[in-house]
């Protein structure tokens, strides 16, 4: 049952007759109730709705990185939504129903802070994958103790390890270990700088930085 606590006039919760009510980042919203439709699918809208279910398949295991990655860009939808947008819009190609995703363009963050430079991903000892960056600390808006986040995701078992904080801008190097079942399998990485201490706070676009595709690797 739905509820209209301050009257005719005020904000509606639930379904009330014709119509279901709820609010979102302090807004109200009413839409109609939606009906079932007996009309076969066409070519057009199974195409749509495969690009959803590709989308929101590569978005599932990465959220840890897309929560912070896109905190500062969600006035109008969530994070999760603006990461399944740019798969859809912009990684996703071919024909369907054979549609294929373009990893190189996934983009995971968007920000004003510094993006690594001259990123590379390798992997020399079993079970780790290692990557590489230059420092840009003649760069003003590029501190130290940017935090690096990354995610190593593989497509072929749809998993992905998501690291937090685990070096800094300055460091120029890390190695991230992997699960022993990533042996043998091909993944890709991606990176961010994270203003730690400024995200926290307040998400804005200056505390973190554009997401960088690290190339892809077969993991030892």
């Amino acid at each position: 049952m739905g509820k209209i606590p301050n009257g005719i006039l005020g904000q509606i919760s639930g379904k009330v007759g014709t119509v279901v009510g709820s609010s979102w980042k302090g807004e109200s919203y009413i839409r109609a109730l939606s009906g079932k439709s007996s009309k076969k699918a066409t070519p057009s809208q199974d195409a749509v709705r495969m690009k959803f279910r590709i989308a929101s398949e590569v978005v599932k295991p990465l959220m840890p990185f897309v929560k912070i990655g896109f905190a500062a860009n969600t006035q109008h939808m969530t994070s999760r939504n603006r990461a399944m947008q740019q798969i859809i819009t912009q990684c996703i190609g071919g024909d369907y129903p054979d549609f294929r995703v373009d990893y190189e363009k996934l983009k995971l963050a968007e920000g004003l802070l510094p993006s690594l430079i001259d990123g590379r991903v390798s992997s020399t000892a079993t079970g780790t994958v290692d990557i590489r960056w230059v420092s840009d600390l003649d760069n003003a808006a590029a501190k130290p103790t940017d935090a690096l986040l990354t995610a190593v995701y593989c497509p072929e078992i749809n998993e992905a390890v998501v690291h937090k904080a685990v070096a800094d801008r300055r460091v120029e190097s890390v190695s991230l270990k992997m699960p022993a079942h990533f042996s043998g399998k091909t993944v890709h990485c991606y990176a961010a700088f994270v203003d730690s201490d400024a995200l926290f706070l307040k998400a804005k676009p200056e505390a973190i930085s554009n997401s960088s595709w690290l190339g892809s690797v077969v993991v030892l």
